[in-house]
């Protein structure tokens, strides 16, 4: 098979890929429920060092929010095929492939933000900022790809550089998750239910309700 026929081919793959994770959002959309976690916001109540108060800015529904990243997955694979396939198409001849790195940025970090809402981070400043530095870390690939020749040695500077993005963002998550598991095992923070004494928790889902109960196994 030559090369423009393997080109074909990868045109058709994308169209095929593109329709099929537009059927799984929509999938996604028609089976979840209306439970949503909550965006909020600490705004300053007077000069600076003042503990500001806390209000909750809006609720975003986790199942289209999740289809969401399976839309902008469907998109890219749409647009590759379609309007910009000759841009992709030209990358690939010289072994490069930016779209990959973009689509990831925008979809990596949507799934980032929702993992991190699950953990309890809900502060819209925390949740900007883990979006920005998830896409930056994404893109610091597309940096790397950019001057590289294919097949010779090259600098991972920046391959180090998101890394220490990385660990940040890991580090957030992690520490919320610590934090929330913490407070359910504390008598004097009891959720609804328990936590097992093997320090797991599982999410078990009443029957006609959206919210999560906290249950041992």
């Amino acid at each position: 098979m030559n090369r423009e026929d393997s080109l074909g081919r990868l045109r058709l793959y994308n169209v095929g890929m593109g329709l099929l994770h537009a059927i799984q959002g929509i999938a996604v959309v028609a089976l979840s429920n209306d439970f949503a976690l909550p965006v909020t916001g600490t705004f300053m109540d007077g000069p600076p060092g003042t503990r500001g108060d806390t209000s909750e800015l809006f609720t975003l529904p986790l199942g289209p929010a999740v289809a969401a990243f399976l839309f902008i997955s469907a998109a890219a694979h749409l647009l590759i095929a379609g309007p910009t396939w000759a841009w992709y198409r030209r990358n690939l001849l010289e072994g490069r492939s930016y779209a990959r790195w973009i689509e990831y940025s925008l979809s990596s970090s949507l799934m980032i933000v929702l993992i991190a809402m699950i953990t309890g981070i809900s502060d819209i400043a925390a949740l900007v900022a883990l979006f920005g530095v998830n896409a930056s870390m994404i893109l610091f690939g597309l940096l790397q790809e950019h001057p590289e020749q294919p097949g010779l040695f090259n600098s991972f500077a920046l391959t180090w550089s998101s890394s220490t993005a990385r660990s940040a963002r890991g580090g957030a998550t992690s520490s919320a998750s610590t934090c929330t598991w913490r407070s359910a095992s504390s008598p004097s923070r009891r959720w609804p239910g328990r936590c097992s004494r093997t320090r797991w928790c599982r999410a078990d889902w009443r029957r006609g309700s959206s919210s999560p109960r906290i249950g041992a196994p």
